[in-house]
């Protein structure tokens, strides 16, 4: 199955050329389908960048959320990072394979944590997990119309409804809709 994938990729890669390139979305029109806001975070200013490697264009934008300032001086409550990344990823199909084989109904569960399926609006497939313990964190990963990668991080917490919610919220109809800049 690996190597299979690898083939894929590499006959892409060389095919790539031939065909009239299209274009990806560029990193401030993706800045526009990123998340507003986040109840009880401060949002910082999205970044991004579009690169061309090899006949093959990527556009990532990101933005990160950190939670308000403690009210207290005894609050020990760590910070919560959340980052929110789009990709565009049309012509990098390698990003996208490891998305097309998640199953549904996958779960996996350790004492560091879990992993499992999860349904973005109930229709785009996408890999929850969480880490538990000592470093905790959780992410979830999903994949639109193969060619946008989305990628939802949080660190300091296991509070996964956190960034579903967040996934939930996000205008992905107006994503699938977009027009690359002419």
């Amino acid at each position: 199955m690996i190597k299979k994938c690898f083939l894929l990729v590499v006959l892409f890669a060389f095919l790539v050329p031939s065909f009239a390139q299209v274009k990806v979305i560029g990193f401030k029109k993706l800045q526009q389908f990123l998340p507003a806001e986040l109840t009880g975070f401060d949002r910082q200013k999205p970044t991004g960048s579009t690169q061309t490697v090899m006949n093959m264009t990527m556009s990532q934008a990101e933005v990160h959320f950190v939670s308000k300032p403690h009210q207290t001086e005894n609050d020990t409550t760590p910070t919560v990072d959340v980052r929110v990344t789009l990709n565009d990823a049309l012509l990098m199909p390698y990003m996208i394979i490891p998305f097309t084989m998640i199953q549904q109904n996958y779960e996996s569960e350790t004492e560091s944590g879990y992993e499992k399926t999860y349904m973005v609006k109930g229709t785009y497939l996408g890999k929850l997990a969480a880490q538990t313990g000592d470093s905790k964190n959780c992410k979830l990963d999903f994949v639109v119309a193969n060619r946008f990668l989305i990628n939802i991080e949080a660190d300091s917490t296991e509070d996964a409804a956190l960034i579903t919610g967040l996934a939930e919220k996000m205008d992905i109809d107006g994503l699938m809709k977009a027009e690359p800049d002419k």
